[in-house]
């Protein structure tokens, strides 16, 4: 099978396994545990004493693995030695990044999550999401800026929002851990809805989609991808946005729900005005310089709980951290979901080089389809009743490193064959 799927409530030591081991070709598929009801898949939990010792075979899910590979290879003993040692020096290496950054590696979780938190007073679940309506001189602003604050669009949402990051940190999951490590933010989760249900509901119940459909003018929106940032340890220079999923940024908005208070310079993203305007910038480049040489004009938000920042993903902005990381969970945070959305018409982009993390779950969409489907779930006018059971039924692959090997390599294959004299021109 080109898939794990993972049944059971409690098997977190293993991610040490499947994060020492990027060669497989497998896939996580997200099933709700067995005895869950099918249209109320709960999370992963760790209770009781059975949990909690579950944590002690940490040791021997490593053997095991190291075991199982030796006993499968044909080298001589000395090959499966160093195949032993290259795989816990991996485990080390890649605990040990996790651990600095903070993360509970002894609660480490699999497959969807119920944080069990309530949604917020007067939103039932199954009604249709919230709306909230704007001025004809906001969405003016936005089309001109290419970025709008909109003060306390989410107040509504932020103690909701704050209970399930905070779980979501507290129970990390397996598929966070390798983006956590790399040492940018303290907890990072992409992809954080089809794993999550408190952000999933977030989605599908909050204004956010009526907001952004006024912006983008669009009858339609779903989300392309999402992100749980907790706590920055890293600046990011002057970028746009189109690293953030298999999309062209021209039809992409970004959103960035804040549950803190932030400000520029310690947390808060700083944007330049109109730089979405007639960008020369490659559509698959990331970082861009010269900025602040040409006289631009630079907007630096003061950001408050209940905030959302809305921005074109080809407005150039960045982020600035202060040395000495000033955010520590339970003092001075500053936690934000975060995500792209896509307008009506959007189309599936197959990525080769950057964003390529961003397109890494299961889907089967192929270059130039309509964006859509489950993986690309609708939010706005409202979620669709398909796509919703899909999600609640534990269909979703939610990471699959065969799926990103097997996009990369067939566009770049695609990309050199073009290049051939014979070759006809490509058409898009």
């Amino acid at each position: 099978s080109s898939h794990i799927e993972v049944t059971i409530s409690s098997v977190a030591p293993m991610a040490f396994v499947l994060a020492a081991a990027p060669h497989q070709d497998s896939g996580l598929l997200i099933r709700p545990p067995l005895e869950s009801p099918p249209q109320c898949p709960r999370g992963f939990h760790h209770r009781g004493p059975a949990a909690r010792a579950s944590h002690l075979v940490a040791p021997l899910a490593v053997a095991l693995a190291v075991w199982s590979r030796r006993h499968r290879c044909r080298a001589s003993g000395d090959a499966a030695r160093r195949w032993q040692r290259r795989l816990l020096a991996s485990v080390s290496r890649r605990a040990g990044a996790a651990q600095a950054s903070g993360m509970n590696l002894w609660n480490v979780q699999f497959g969807v999550q119920d944080p069990g938190v309530s949604l917020p007073a007067g939103v039932e679940r199954g009604a249709a999401p919230q709306r909230l309506e704007l001025s004809a001189e906001q969405v003016s602003r936005f089309q001109e800026d290419g970025f709008i604050l909109i003060p306390g669009a989410m107040r509504h949402w932020v103690e909701y929002l704050r209970e399930v990051a905070d779980y979501q940190v507290e129970n990390p999951h397996s598929l966070a851990i390798n983006a956590s490590r790399s040492g940018s933010y303290e907890y990072i989760h992409i992809n954080c809805w089809m794993t999550n249900d408190g952000i999933r509901d977030f989605f599908y119940f909050s204004p956010l989609g009526h907001v952004l459909a006024q912006l983008g003018q669009t009858e339609e929106v779903r989300i392309s991808t999402d992100n749980l940032l907790v706590n920055p340890k890293k600046c990011f220079g002057w970028h746009q946005d189109n690293q953030t999923g298999p999309i062209d940024s021209d039809i992409a908005l970004r959103f960035w729900a804040s549950m803190d208070p932030c400000s520029p310079g310690a947390g808060a993203p700083e944007y330049v005005l109109g730089s979405h305007r007639g960008s020369t910038t490659a559509r698959d480049v990331c970082y861009v310089e010269g900025v602040e040489n040409g006289g631009a004009t630079i907007e630096r938000p003061e950001v408050q709980p209940g905030d959302l920042l809305v921005w074109h993903a080809r407005t150039v902005h960045r982020l600035v951290v202060p040395p000495g990381i000033p955010f520590a969970r339970g003092a001075t945070q500053r936690r934000v979901i975060s995500g792209t959305a896509v307008k009506e018409g959007g189309t599936y982009w197959r990525r080769t080089t950057s964003g390529v993390m961003g397109d890494a779950a299961g889907h089967d969409l192929r270059d130039g389809e309509p964006l859509g489907g489950p993986y690309f779930p609708r939010i706005y006018p409202e979620p669709l009743e398909a796509e919703v059971r899909a999600r609640a039924s534990g269909e979703l692959v939610a990471r699959s490193p065969f799926k990103v090997f097997e996009r990369k390599f067939q566009a770049q294959l695609e990309a050199w064959a073009a290049q051939l004299p014979w070759a006809a021109a490509p058409q898009r």
